[in-house]
């Protein structure tokens, strides 16, 4: 079976100590590393003409890494700004978790994923995957949001309990 697989040489290279490419190269497919490649030229080429705030939207039309795609995109600002929301969402996960809430786990798990599959892939914007993952990352926080604030009353918002009191004589 694995005699005729098309990915064992890659899988070799990976375990093999002896390999020609660095762990960078190895690990990011090829995208970042030792490697004159499309990605690595864009992220110098950002670097050297607009390292603040890119190139703009339009200026690329195929990413192959969330962090290319923001970079070239809107520069280090839009680094920053993707990195401090990576770690708002892990910060509000982990507080979640501690106070033992399966959904704060959750949120923590999907954004240690992100971060690392965005090496490979647009992750963050790419086409129906995105639509799917921001509805249950805003499902999760306001999940996370009811635990913490939980209904004051009986009559409170949406939330009732029972059928609504009557106010004033009958």
């Amino acid at each position: 079976l694995l005699a005729n697989w098309r990915g064992r040489m890659y899988f070799e290279i990976l375990l093999s100590s002896s390999s020609r490419w660095d762990l960078l190269t190895l690990i990011s497919g090829g995208r970042f590393g030792g490697q004159d490649t499309h990605v690595k030229d864009l992220f110098v080429r950002v670097t050297r003409e607009s390292p603040i705030f890119g190139f703009g939207f339009g200026a690329e039309h195929m990413f192959d890494s969330t962090y290319a795609e923001f970079f070239v995109s809107g520069g280090a600002v839009s680094i920053l700004l993707l990195l401090g929301l990576f770690a708002v969402l892990a910060w509000v996960g982990t507080k979640a978790a501690f106070a033992d809430l399966e959904e704060g786990r959750l949120l923590v798990a999907i954004v240690v994923l992100l971060a690392g599959a965005g090496i490979g892939a647009p992750t963050v914007t790419i086409n129906r995957f995105s639509t799917v993952l921001w509805l249950l990352v805003v499902l999760i926080l306001g999940a996370i949001h009811c635990w913490r604030f939980p209904p004051a009353g009986p009559q409170s918002g949406l939330l009732r309990h029972g059928p609504p009191r009557s106010v004033g004589p009958a």
